[in-house]
């Protein structure tokens, strides 16, 4: 490896993301405190945020750009159709409003609501006997999305759409490239990641569907870099967005946590708990001041939490157990208390849909694994990757991601079959295909490190022996 330098994809993203945690704390705060959200908490957050890319930017080492690892057609190629379904996407986000029944009434009709200055009090948001869909739901990307309405008017507020995308692809380039991959491998794989065709259909889920898929994988996305380059300040900013986006965030957090806590590296487990307990504080109630003592009470309990399972040996299977224990008690606690109708609630009050699992729904399942023209072939060359000899495919780079791969694709298929739904039939065609692409960057980042770090490997040995002879 050569010299350090700074990475600027990598503090771009740690920027960005800082901005958005920021604007985050603001916002709830202000919540808490006066009530009333103004345009002017968006730019205060950019410039707080923006600092983190002053004083604490992302390095990394040399990678082997001279080597020969792909044709040089390959990047190029690549290259250009990202360019052109981003001009796509971009025109789409702009041309139409939400195309989908969730995209209108759950995330585009609650950023009209919140579009500053607003308050509290209006009953769309305070009264329970005012119907709003969604209520539950987090808060955070209504709430920016309304800021920019507030800003640029409502047309060019869905120009954040096509920036998360962004995000997503820079994210998953900054890791690759800080793991020691040269550049044509590295965009090449982002470009397999951010064309994955369920990003650019005009359904549920896409780019500009105005659902929170797209945001919910890029936060994961920065947990996941965070994980794979050992950075405690991804990891623990990746984990405290994932529960303020999508109810399944909070899963997905304690994922991240319980492989770090497995792999042993302190200062991310008990950094990213703190962070998952600030966030459900947050969550625990967006629309007025939560109890103090509990507010208090959640992120020292669980920081406390977290050093002690990083620093005190125990038996394997009592520190996971402890820990998934402790967990799911803590957002039990955090989404119990003031949102007995919350959809974490629904799972543990309603019937069990495994209680209809039939073999029609298995074979769905296996579908929406493989099926290429919603995902891609990224489930098809991680089972590749999975049984083929070491020898053809080389070593595993990173078990703490491929644990986090692995344990994605479980909580997707478990949360179809603990769903309170009944109609296991629509719910693998209405949101199956929706959990598994929540993680399909983190795919992604494990297959480009897998191959690319093998090919790299291959390329040096040959340079090597040319040079012998």
């Amino acid at each position: 490896m050569g010299p350090t330098r700074i990475d600027g994809p990598g503090t771009a993203v740690r920027c960005v993301v800082a901005m958005l945690a920021a604007f985050a704390i603001a916002t709830h705060l202000a919540l808490s405190l006066t009530g009333r959200i103004e345009a002017w908490l968006l730019p205060a957050a950019m410039m707080a945020g923006s600092s983190v890319a002053i004083f604490w930017p992302v390095r990394f080492a040399n990678s082997g750009d001279s080597l020969r690892v792909v044709p040089k057609w390959v990047p190029i190629v690549a290259v250009l159709a990202m360019v052109a379904a981003f001009v796509a996407v971009t025109w789409g986000a702009l041309a139409t409003p939400p195309r989908e029944w969730d995209g209108i009434v759950s995330w585009a009709q609650r950023a009209r609501l919140m579009t500053p200055p607003w308050s509290v009090t209006r009953p769309e948001l305070a009264d329970p006997a005012v119907y709003l869909h969604a209520r539950n739901y987090p808060t955070l990307q209504p709430m920016l999305l309304g800021s920019l309405r507030a800003l640029f008017g409502a047309r060019f507020a869905r120009l954040l759409f096509p920036l998360l995308w962004l995000l997503f692809g820079t994210t998953l380039l900054a890791g690759l490239r800080r793991v020691g991959l040269p550049r044509s491998i590295a965009w090449t794989t982002v470009a397999c990641a951010v064309l994955t065709p369920m990003w650019l259909n005009v359904g549920a889920g896409s780019v500009d569907s105005g659902y929170a898929d797209l945001f919910l994988s890029a936060a994961l996305m920065v947990a996941a870099v965070g994980v794979a380059t050992r950075s405690w300040i991804e990891v623990a900013l990746g984990v405290f967005l994932l529960p303020l986006i999508k109810p399944e965030g909070v899963p997905y957090a304690v994922l991240v946590w319980l492989v770090v806590l497995v792999a042993n590296r302190r200062g991310a487990s008990i950094a990213s708990l703190t962070a998952l307990g600030v966030a459900l504080v947050l969550r625990l109630d967006p629309m007025g001041s939560p109890d103090l003592l509990l507010a208090l009470a959640i992120p020292v309990a669980l920081s406390l939490l977290g050093w002690w399972l990083a620093t005190v040996r125990r038996s394997f299977g009592v520190l996971v157990c402890g820990a998934i224990l402790a967990s799911f008690i803590a957002g039990a606690v955090a989404f119990g208390l003031r949102a007995t109708e919350g959809p974490l609630v629904a799972y543990w009050t309603a019937s069990l849909g495994w209680t209809h699992l039939d073999w029609h729904v298995l074979g769905g399942i296996v579908r929406g694994l493989f099926w290429a023209r919603k995902l891609g072939l990224v489930f098809v060359i991680l089972a590749l990757l999975a049984v083929s000899p070491r020898r053809v495919a080389g070593r595993c780079p990173s078990r703490p991601l491929a644990m986090l791969t692995a344990l994605h694709v479980l909580v997707a298929i478990a949360a179809l079959l603990l769903s309170p739904e009944t109609n296991l039939e629509h719910e693998l065609r209405s949101r199956f295909d929706r959990l598994l692409l929540h993680g399909v960057g983190v795919h992604w980042l494990l297959i480009g490190w897998w191959v690319g770090g093998d090919l790299v490997r291959r390329a040096r040995s040959e340079n090597f022996c040319n040079v012998g002879t």
